[in-house]
C-alpha cells in the first residue's frame, strides 16, 4: 500500500512503510560495502543533504496548499483530487521500482548497486517528507474555518479494510459522536404507530382502499407483538375506534363514495367484526375504563441510567450511545404540589387556554380531576366541578361525533355529585347570571349578604343536563341499531331520567320557573312515547334517589301515581307556564300518549280544539316532524278501534307524499336528481330520531293499503256498474297498484304486503270474501300490533260487510229482488246487520231499491240515466274538482290549511268575512 494514500493512514502505517523501505536500504548497503565503503560514505552524506533540503521544500509546499486551501472549498476539492492522482501514480511507481531494484541488486555489479542505493536513499527521504507534509496539511483542512462545509466523503474518504488501525466505520462513529440503539421491540412500535398515523390520514380522506391495506400490515405487527410477549394496548384502543368508525358509516355515506372505496369500506366493516369478536373483551374493558386499560403500557419502569466511569470509552445511556465521560444524573423532577389556595389561580389560567387549538382537553380534565380531590370547601368543589363539566362537554366539538362514553358517563357523575352538594348545603346555589364572580371565596361569601346569605356560582343546571340529553341521543342516532351495543347504551337512560327527576327537585326548590319548565319538556319527550309499564318502572327508579320525606311539587307522588296522570301533570305545566314552543310540543306529545292508549276521540278533539294544522307550518323542523308523528298514531289508532274511514283520513297526507321516512324523522331520502349537499346532509342527520322511537313503515303502508282497499273496491264497483269510470279517487297510490297488479300475465303467490293486498283485493272485487279474508289474516305483519286477534276480528266483519256492499253495487242491474236471508248466509252476517247495511245504501241513493220488511227483501228498481243527466253528473263533477282546486291555490297564498279559517281572516286578522256580510244583508234591508 502506498505510503502517500490520504485517508486510511495514520502515524503508525507511516512508521510500518517507512521501516519495510529502510530494510531493503540496509540490504543494498551491506552488498555495496563488499565492493567499495568510501563510495558508500560519500553516496550516504549527498542523499542526506538532498533529501534534507528536499523535505524542507516539500513543508513549504505543504503550508502554501493548506492555505490556499483554507481560502475557498472548490480549491480544496480539485487539489485532494489531484493529491489522490498524484498518490495513485507515485503508488504505481514505487511498485515498478521495487521490484526493478530486486531484480537488479541480485544481476548488477557493484557500481550499479552503488546508483541505485542513491536514487533509493533519495526516493526514501522525498517519501518521508511528503508523507509529512501531507500530514500537516490534512490536520491544517480539518482545524479549517470552510472545514464544515465539506460533505463527509470529501472531507475525509472511506479507508480501506484492508489498511492496519481503525476501519471506516469507527472513523463514521468518532465523526457522529452519539447514534441511537434500538432493540426490535422498539422497531416493531415504530413501525406499528407508523402504521395507525398512515390510517388515520387515509380515513380522514376517504381513502378506504389505503386503509384496508394498512389494515392488513397493523394485525401482522399485532401478531408478531403478541408473538413476543404482550399485544399493544394501543392496537386495542385503535380497533374499538375503528369498529365504531366503520359501523357508523351508514348507506347514504357509502354510496356517496366511488365504487373501489365503497368495496373497500364493506370489505373493512367484514373485517374489523371478525376480528373485534376475537378481542370482545379487552374492547369491552377499554370501553368501561380506558385509563385502566392503558395504564400497564404508559406506566412503565424507568431503566436507571448507567453511570460512566473514567477512561470508558461508549456508555449507553437511555438507549443513546455516547462517547466519553458521562456524568451520573440521579435527581429526578419534584411534582409541583397544588395547595387549595391555588385553585382559582389555575381555574382561571384553563378558562384563559379553552378554546385554543393546541390545548389538550384530556390532559385539562385529568388536571381538574385532581383539583378537585384537592378542593375543601363546598364553593372550591362546585367551582371546580362546573370547570369540569365544561371541559368533559368541550372533548367533541363537532356535530359528526358523539361524546365518549366515558367522558358522557364522567359527566353524569359530575352532575350528581354537584346535586348531593347542592342538597346538603343551601346556602351555595349555580345560576346562569352572576354580577361578579369573585375568584376569592371569603369574597363571595361577603358578597352573598346581598342574597340573603346565599353564595351564587356562574353556571347552568339546565344546559349541562340538555347537552347531556343531546349527546345521549346523538350516539343512539349514530350506533347501529341492531348492535348489542346499541341495547347497553340505552340502559343508560334509565339514569339520565333519574338524573332529571333530580335536577327538578333543585329547581323547584330555588324556584326557576323558566328552566324548570325546560327540564319538564326534556322528561316529557323521555316518557310520551312509551307504554305504561316502562314508564312506571322509569318513574319507580327515580323517585328511590329522592328522599322519602321529599316530594315534587308539579308531579307529587300521591296524584301521579299513573302514567296518565303523570303525563297530563307535566303537560298542564307546560301549558301554565311554557313558552310557545314548549306549549306546542307538549300538546302534540299529550296527544301522542292519548292515542297510543286507544283513546281516538279524545285525542282526535284535543287536536281539533288546539288549531295547531293552522301553525305547525310556521315552527322549526323537530316539531313538524312530532306533528307527523302524532298523526300518524291517532291513524293507527282509529284504525285499532275499528274506524277504517278515520283512519284512512288520519294517514292520507302522510302516506301518499312517497317521504314517508323524511317526513317521520326516521331516515334521510336521496333525491332523484343531484346529490347531497353535506351540510344539509348532516343537518337532516342529527333530526333523525333513535331507533327505538320509530314507527313501524311497513305496518303504517299495510294499514293504509287496508283502509284503501276497504274504501276503493266498493266505490269502483259503483263506478263499473253505473258506466262511469269519472268517479272521484280516495287514494291514488292503491288505485296505481291494482292496476298494475291487472296488467300482470301471470300471478304467482304474494310474498309481500302489498301483494297480499292486492289480491285481497281483487278477490273482494270478485265476490269472493272469503279468500280475500285469507289473505288478509296472512299477513304477519298484523303480530306487530298488540291485540292481534282483536284486530284481526275487525278486519273480517269489514270485510264480510265491505263484501255484501260490493255484491249488491256490482250486480244490482241483473236482480228484481234478493232476500235479506240469502245475504246473510252467503255472507255469514247476522240478519240486522245486513239490513242496517241495505239502509244505508238507500239512503245515500247508491242503488235504486226498496226494502220490504214484511217478506225480508229488497226489490230493485230499473233505472236508465239518459246522456243529459249523465252530462250534468259530470258538470257537477268538474265544478267539484275545480272548487277543490281553487281551494288549494288559496291555502298555498295565504300559508294557512284551514279553509274556513282563512275565509274568516283578513290582512289584519281582526275583522271576519262574516260580520260583512250582515253588514252588507242590513243595508240592503234599509234600502
Amino acid at each position: 500500500m502506498s505510503r502517500f494514500f490520504k485517508g486510511g493512514s495514520n502515524d503508525s502505517d507511516a512508521e510500518s512503510v517507512d521501516s519495510s523501505e529502510g530494510n531493503r536500504v540496509v540490504a543494498s548497503k551491506t552488498k555495496t560495502e563488499e565492493s567499495s565503503s568510501a563510495e558508500e560514505e560519500s553516496s550516504e552524506e549527498e542523499s542526506s543533504s538532498s533529501s534534507a533540503s528536499e523535505s524542507s521544500e516539500s513543508e513549504s509546499e505543504s503550508e502554501s496548499e493548506s492555505e490556499s486551501e483554507s481560502e475557498s472549498e472548490s480549491e480544496k476539492s480539485k487539489e485532494s483530487e489531484s493529491d489522490s492522482e498524484t498518490s495513485d501514480e507515485d503508488k504505481s511507481e514505487q511498485s515498478e521500482t521495487d521490484s526493478e531494484e530486486d531484480s537488479e541488486s541480485s544481476e548488477s555489479e557493484s557500481g550499479s548497486e552503488e546508483s541505485e542505493s542513491e536514487s533509493e536513499s533519495a526516493s526514501e527521504s522525498e517519501s518521508e517528507g511528503e508523507a509529512e507534509s501531507e500530514s500537516e496539511s490534512e490536520e491544517s483542512e480539518r482545524a479549517g474555518p470552510s472545514s464544515f462545509l465539506k460533505k463527509p466523503e470529501e472531507a475525509k474518504p472511506a479507508g480501506s479494510r484492508f489498511l492496519r488501525g481503525e476501519s471506516s466505520e469507527e472513523s463514521s462513529d468518532e465523526e457522529e459522536g452519539r447514534r441511537v440503539v434500538k432493540s426490535a421491540k422498539d422497531k416493531r412500535l415504530d413501525e406499528f404507530y407508523s402504521v395507525i398515523d398512515n390510517m388515520k390520514n387515509a380515513m380522514s380522506g376517504n381513502k378506504w382502499m389505503v386503509v384496508s391495506n394498512e389494515f392488513d400490515q397493523l394485525n401482522k405487527i399485532a401478531q408478531k407483538s403478541s408473538e413476543a410477549g404482550r399485544r399493544p394496548p394501543a392496537y386495542i384502543e385503535f380497533l374499538s375506534n375503528l369498529d365504531q368508525k366503520v359501523e357508523g358509516a351508514d348507506k347514504a355515506f357509502i354510496k356517496s363514495l366511488d365504487a373501489a372505496n365503497g368495496r373497500a369500506l364493506n370489505a373493512l366493516k367484514q373485517r374489523v367484526r371478525k376480528i373485534s369478536r376475537q378481542f370482545t373483551s379487552e374492547i369491552q374493558r377499554f370501553r368501561e375504563n380506558p385509563e385502566a386499560f392503558m395504564k400497564p403500557a404508559a406506566e412503565v419502569a424507568e431503566v436507571p441510567k448507567p453511570a460512566a466511569k473514567a477512561g470508558q470509552d461508549e456508555v449507553i445511556v437511555g438507549g443513546v450511545a455516547t462517547r466519553g465521560i458521562v456524568a451520573p444524573t440521579t435527581d429526578e423532577p419534584k411534582t409541583e404540589e397544588i395547595s387549595p389556595s391555588d385553585i382559582f389561580k389555575h381555574l382561571r389560567a384553563i378558562f384563559e387556554a379553552r378554546g385554543k387549538k393546541s390545548t389538550d382537553r384530556t390532559e385539562q380534565i385529568r388536571f381538574l380531576e385532581k383539583l378537585s380531590s384537592i378542593a375543601v370547601t363546598d364553593y372550591q368543589r362546585l367551582r371546580v366541578k362546573v370547570a369540569l363539566l365544561a371541559a368533559r362537554f368541550d372533548i367533541n366539538t363537532g356535530s359528526s361525533q358523539y361524546m365518549p362514553f366515558e367522558q358522557w358517563n364522567g359527566a353524569l357523575k359530575e352532575l350528581h355529585s354537584i346535586l348531593d352538594i347542592l342538597d346538603a348545603n343551601r346556602k351555595v346555589v349555580i345560576v346562569e347570571q352572576v354580577e361578579d364572580e369573585f375568584e376569592d371565596e371569603e369574597e363571595a361569601v361577603a358578597a352573598s349578604a346581598n342574597n340573603n346569605g346565599v353564595v351564587q356560582i356562574q353556571g347552568s343546571v339546565v344546559s349541562f343536563l340538555e347537552r347531556l340529553d343531546d349527546e345521549f341521543t346523538r350516539s343512539l342516532q349514530m350506533i347501529d341499531p341492531h348492535a348489542p351495543e346499541y341495547i347497553e347504551r340505552l340502559k343508560d337512560e334509565t339514569a339520565l331520567y333519574t338524573l332529571l327527576v333530580r335536577s327538578q327537585a333543585y329547581l323547584e326548590r330555588i324556584g326557576f320557573v323558566e328552566s324548570t319548565s325546560r327540564l319538564i319538556m326534556r322528561r316529557l319527550e323521555r316518557v310520551y312515547y312509551k307504554p305504561g309499564q316502562v314508564i312506571r318502572a322509569n318513574e319507580e327508579s327515580a323517585l328511590r334517589a329522592l328522599s322519602p320525606d321529599f316530594d315534587l311539587a308539579v308531579t307529587p307522588r300521591a296524584t301521579t301515581d299513573t302514567p296518565d296522570k303523570l303525563i297530563n301533570a307535566l303537560c298542564v305545566y307546560l301549558y301554565n307556564h311554557g313558552i310557545s314552543l314548549l306549549r306546542t310540543r307538549a300538546m302534540l306529545c299529550h296527544i301522542y300518549h292519548e292515542a297510543l292508549q286507544n283513546r281516538f276521540y279524545k285525542a282526535r278533539d284535543m287536536l281539533l280544539m288546539s288549531h295547531l294544522q293552522d301553525s305547525v307550518h310556521a315552527a322549526d323542523i323537530a316539531t313538524q316532524i312530532l306533528h307527523n308523528r302524532t298523526m300518524v298514531q291517532i291513524g293507527l289508532c282509529a284504525f285499532r278501534n275499528g274506524m277504517i274511514q278515520e283512519a284512512q283520513y288520519a294517514l292520507q297526507d302522510i302516506s301518499t307524499t312517497g317521504r314517508i321516512k323524511e317526513l317521520l324523522g326516521q331516515g334521510i331520502q336521496a333525491p332523484r336528481f343531484g346529490q347531497f349537499n353535506p351540510d344539509q346532509e348532516r343537518l337532516d342527520k342529527q333530526l333523525v330520531l333513535p331507533f327505538h322511537m320509530h314507527i313501524n313503515l311497513e305496518l303504517l303502508e299495510c294499514v293504509y293499503l287496508t283502509c284503501s282497499m276497504f274504501m276503493e273496491i266498493p266505490v269502483m264497483a259503483a263506478a263499473s256498474a253505473a258506466s262511469d269510470a269519472r268517479k272521484r279517487v280516495i287514494s291514488r297510490p292503491f288505485r296505481r297498484m291494482l292496476e298494475y297488479t291487472d296488467r300482470q300475465l301471470f300471478t304467482g303467490p304474494p310474498e309481500n304486503t302489498r301483494e297480499f293486498i292486492m289480491q285481497a283485493s281483487k278477490a273482494l272485487a270478485e265476490g269472493d270474501w272469503r279468500k280475500s279474508e285469507e289473505l288478509i289474516h296472512a299477513i304477519k305483519i298484523w303480530s306487530l300490533m298488540p291485540d292481534t286477534d282483536k284486530i284481526k276480528s275487525i278486519l273480517s266483519d269489514k270485510i264480510r260487510e265491505e263484501g255484501l256492499r260490493t255484491y249488491l253495487l256490482s250486480y244490482a242491474a241483473f236482480f228484481d229482488s234478493v232476500s235479506l236471508d240469502s245475504l246473510a248466509e252467503t255472507f255469514d252476517l247476522p240478519l240486522q246487520r245486513v239490513t242496517v247495511i241495505v239502509s244505508r245504501l238507500l239512503s245515500k241513493r247508491e242503488i235504486h231499491a226498496a226494502l220490504d220488511q214484511v217478506h225480508r227483501a229488497v226489490i230493485f228498481e230499473r233505472v236508465e240515466i239518459n246522456k243529459l243527466e249523465n252530462m250534468a253528473i259530470s258538470l257537477s263533477e268538474k265544478t267539484a274538482q275545480l272548487h277543490e282546486a281553487n281551494e288549494k291555490l288559496y291555502e298555498q297564498k295565504t300559508q294557512h290549511t284551514n279553509p274556513q279559517d282563512n275565509r274568516r281572516r283578513e290582512k289584519t286578522g281582526s275583522v271576519k268575512r262574516r260580520n260583512d256580510r250582515s253588514d252588507n244583508r242590513g243595508r240592503q234591508d234599509m234600502n
